[in-house]
């Protein structure tokens, strides 16, 4: 393992639960954004499989893994056919692509967990999670990130609860999103459903989402131009607008599955804030 990669592992090789195969790896760090944390991510494992097999550096991985998410199926077993992982799509609804998983800076940090992951051997330890959550917590590290890349909802009930309940069990909040809210239940009380606007129809799915009970992040175009009174601006992209540095350690309403409901505007690499019509109703108030 490199001296510069985070701390990895894979704790879980098998089907996701369309069977699909997936492949799913638990990272000690975090970034500028989340703050320092825990992280799990979900792989195709194919593509796992391909990059560990025919890479010798983490540059070439990158190219391989963003070539990968870019084919039509190339995000389905990880994501399972999220609006962002298809860019044409997306730009339909005046939305940018998945910040993670189709921008060539940022799919660096998959790449990297790709290459240096240890304890790659099929089936479910949660032995491995745990020990890497321990060392996290013995350093001072208290939220949980579901997910750095891919979505826990599309894991079965079974292998979902048993991480989450793990992860409440040794005292960790999460920071938690899913579009696989509408599939999986279960992970109402940790994660937010992760919903979008849509051309025409700016706050739709957030209140679908709210009607069955979920807390939501949802994700706004630049040319919404109302802002729903049900919803309140991401702490981060507020403090970015009146020209403060933030991240998730200083948000009072963490994306934790409390119920808390909010909005954030065009959520992608190169946001553009300032062409936002919904933003200065904020600063106005």
């Amino acid at each position: 393992m490199s001296n510069k990669s985070k701390p990895s592992a894979v704790f879980f090789r098998g089907d996701n639960r369309d069977g699909l195969p997936v492949v799913v790896t638990v990272t000690v760090g975090g970034n500028r954004g989340t703050g320092p944390c825990v992280g799990i991510s979900i792989f195709d494992a194919f593509i796992f499989d391909h990059i560990r097999e025919t890479c010798s550096d983490t540059m070439e991985a990158r190219h391989k893994y963003l070539e990968h998410n870019k084919t039509p199926d190339g995000l389905k077993a990880a994501c399972g056919g999220c609006i962002f992982g298809d860019i044409e799509r997306a730009k339909k609804h005046d939305l940018g692509g998945c910040y993670a998983q189709l921008n060539f800076t940022t799919v660096m940090e998959a790449a990297g967990i790709i290459m240096n992951a240890k304890d790659n051997v099929p089936g479910f330890h949660l032995d491995v999670l745990s020990d890497i959550l321990a060392g996290a917590r013995g350093v001072g590290m208290r939220d949980f990130r579901s997910a750095i890349v891919g979505d826990t909802g599309i894991l079965s009930e079974e292998v979902g609860t048993a991480i989450m309940d793990l992860v409440k069990s040794m005292g960790f909040s999460t920071l938690g999103y899913t579009h696989q809210w509408h599939r999986s239940p279960w992970l109402r009380d940790t994660h937010q459903a992760s919903t979008q606007s849509a051309r025409g129809n700016s706050y739709g799915m957030a209140h679908k989402a709210q009607s069955d009970g979920w807390g939501v992040f949802h994700v706004a175009a630049i040319s919404v131009d109302t802002v729903d009174p049900k919803l309140t601006l991401c702490f981060k992209q507020d403090e970015k607008q009146k020209g403060n540095a933030a991240n998730c350690q200083g948000c009072p309403e963490k994306c934790d599955g409390s119920g808390f409901q909010k909005v954030v505007f065009d959520h992608a690499n190169g946001a553009r804030l300032k062409k936002s019509r919904g933003l200065p109703m904020y600063q106005a108030a």
